[in-house]
């Protein structure tokens, strides 16, 4: 998958980066949360962590976002690196855990529409209706009330992050001059200084139960590859089979082609200097050939046109037919002609004019 505004960042975790306005030519709510589900569902991640630095936007691209966070499959942490305000900060509240730049900044405010000083009634009714679920949002997060955070919004209330953090809104604060530490490096070392102490704390009886479990479980990972081979391999095989059955099927249809093509030459009812292109043609839609086929009687050509005579010659005297006339009274004739007198067809089609 093309990814736009997600990051591997370590070896199980992924980032991805809220670092503008929310919709319009910002970030697209849709594509975050097809990204991060995409994610979630992947298996090679264990953790993503989303962050943020965002003047807010669009309510409905954020809560595509904020409802991708909250359904994600696997854990999903917020960072306020600068500002999350309006709807930046009702994302960072989706986070399972929720931390903030020291020196960061978070508003909240009142829904609005853009350009629309004084909204109608029923403007109004929507805009309270879209405010009472940015309130739940807070409330349900911070276990505040629904009018402390109305009375915050109301005001448009900007919070530092002791602020954020004694509300209840961010679970914890971070120095951003303080670069972290990589993750593989401290699982090395934790991993280590574990293992260490396991040693000196273990009796010999134990270790080798533990390794009587790590022998099991590197068992188990070498059948799993041997099946995974195996399966790869039947699949190879497979791919190879259907192969030689395509060749197999077109070899078919180019014989059948040429076959209807060759009897089509021999009745009369397609000329020779046709055959490579009716050959080409049949090869790629043999039904419409076979149609053609079908449908033309096996006459000379000399039959549509009067070329002397008396009799019943005079009585069938076509030459002066016009394009309409074949149409009504003879529709096969008029589909030889074009097989086989491509010129006179041509002559035909004047008439229309």
């Amino acid at each position: 998958m093309q990814f736009k505004y997600a990051n591997k960042t370590g070896k199980r975790e992924a980032t991805m980066l809220i670092y503008d306005e929310i919709g319009g030519y910002g970030i697209n709510g849709a594509m975050f949360a097809s990204e991060l589900m995409w994610i979630g569902e992947s298996g090679q991640f264990d953790q993503v962590n989303v962050r943020i630095n965002s003047v807010g936007g669009s309510v409905f691209d954020g809560f595509s976002i904020f409802s991708a966070i909250v359904n994600c499959k696997i854990p999903v942490n917020t960072y306020i690196d600068y500002l999350a305000a309006s709807m930046g900060g009702i994302i960072a509240m989706a986070g399972k855990k929720c931390y903030m730049a020291e020196n960061g900044l978070l508003m909240l405010h009142n829904p609005y529409n853009p350009g629309q000083d004084s909204p109608d009634a029923k403007e109004a009714e929507v805009l309270t209706k879209i405010k009472e679920s940015l309130v739940s949002v807070y409330s349900g997060r911070t276990g505040n009330s629904d009018s402390f955070i109305s009375d915050l919004m109301d005001k448009e209330t900007w919070l530092s992050s002791a602020e954020a953090k004694k509300y209840g809104m961010i679970d914890g604060v971070f120095n951003p001059l303080v670069k972290p530490k990589q993750a593989a490096s401290y699982d090395k070392v934790f991993l280590n200084k574990v293992s260490q102490q396991l040693k000196n704390r273990m009796e010999p009886i134990e270790l080798e139960a533990l390794k009587g479990e790590l022998d099991k479980v590197k068992n188990s990972v070498s059948e799993k590859d041997a099946e995974l081979k195996s399966l790869k391999e039947k699949n190879a095989e497979l791919e190879a089979k259907l192969a030689d059955k395509e060749k197999e099927l077109e070899t078919v249809r180019e014989k059948e082609a040429v076959e209807l093509v060759e009897n089509g030459i021999k009745e009369g009812k397609f000329k020779k200097e046709s055959r490579e292109s009716l050959i080409s043609s049949a090869k790629q839609n043999f039904g419409l050939v076979k149609n053609m086929y079908d449908s033309i009687q096996t006459t000379s050509v000399a039959r549509f046109v009067n070329v002397a005579g008396s009799g019943e010659d005079k009585k069938d005297d076509r030459s002066n037919w016009s394009y309409r006339d074949w149409e009504k009274k003879d529709q096969t004739g008029l589909q030889n002609m074009y097989v086989n007198n491509r010129e006179q067809y041509n002559e035909l089609l004047k008439t229309l004019k």
